[in-house]
């Protein structure tokens, strides 16, 4: 990082960075000379081995789940399905998809762009909570029959997403990119558990056609809990470029833009929905 702040050309490798990837030349500082530029000797962040480990981790994203599941069968006139999950995600690395700035490159992401063995990077590489871990999880799916009439109910209830601090990066500018203090030491957005309901009565029209009456009821309750805290530490510019050094006031609140999309901060509020179908 320090190499490419001073302005040193760098080569770019599409590679499966680890603790042992030696792919370049290890930076050696220089003080003047023939073979030297910008403060290091022109082999350095060359392309090829030179014997030593390059300087990064090994990219770690470990699940571990356990999951009990009550069913029912339809029978009797009613069914159900439910699910309790205890989950936990951690590490340095979340796939080919970055929540943490909303880069969709897989396989080429900035995550392993450069190496954290000057500081600057600050928590780029430490294993934490990674953003789309939820402790729990309970779902509940039913439905009941009775003279022609359907009733069904969904709720899940889940916890919320784990909250970091991020830095804009060095080099690149990006906001939200470069978590300070580690991933997700700053608590979790409020656990949500919405209820949906769903009632339907059918009246019959000769041996194959009927007519159905609809009702979806979608967060019957109206809750409206935050799903999106803005994370930033520094300000974000238009396309989501950072501006280093300057604290962003909108940190820690509500924020209707998420990883640089637009998106509703709060859950979507109370819908119905009323159908008829004609059936043959």
């Amino acid at each position: 990082m320090t190499q490419a702040l001073a302005g040193v050309t760098l080569n770019y490798v599409v590679s499966n960075p680890s603790a042992t990837s030696d792919d370049f030349h290890n930076p050696v500082l220089c003080a003047s000379g023939p073979n030297c530029t910008g403060g290091y000797t022109n082999d350095s962040g060359a392309l090829g081995p030179d014997g030593k480990a390059d300087g990064f981790p090994n990219p770690t994203r470990i699940y571990k789940a356990a999951e009990l599941v009550l069913s029912k069968r339809f029978s009797r006139s009613f069914q159900i399905y439910a699910s309790y999950r205890l989950a936990k995600l951690v590490g340095n690395y979340e796939g080919n998809f970055r929540n943490d700035n909303a880069q969709s490159d897989p396989n080429i992401s900035s995550m392993f762009d450069f190496t954290n063995t000057d500081g600057l990077l600050a928590d780029q590489f430490r294993v934490g909570l990674l953003p789309t871990d939820r402790t729990n999880q309970f779902k509940l799916f039913g439905n009941h029959q009775w003279r022609g009439i359907n009733f069904g109910a969904t709720w899940i209830a889940q916890s919320g997403t784990p909250l970091s601090a991020f830095l804009a990066h060095p080099a690149y500018t990006n906001a939200g990119e470069i978590p300070k203090g580690g991933r997700g030491t700053l608590g979790r957005t409020p656990a949500t558990f919405p209820l949906d309901v769903h009632a339907d009565y059918t009246v019959k029209l000769g041996e194959q056609k009927r007519l159905k009456f609809g009702a979806d009821l979608f967060n019957l309750f109206n809750q409206q809990r935050v799903l999106y805290f803005d994370q930033d530490l520094e300000v974000a510019g238009s396309g989501q470029i950072g501006v280093p050094g300057t604290p962003d006031p909108d940190y820690k609140k509500p924020y209707g833009i998420f990883l640089g999309n637009q998106a509703n901060a709060y859950q979507s509020p109370f819908i119905a929905r009323l159908s008829v179908r004609f059936e043959f």
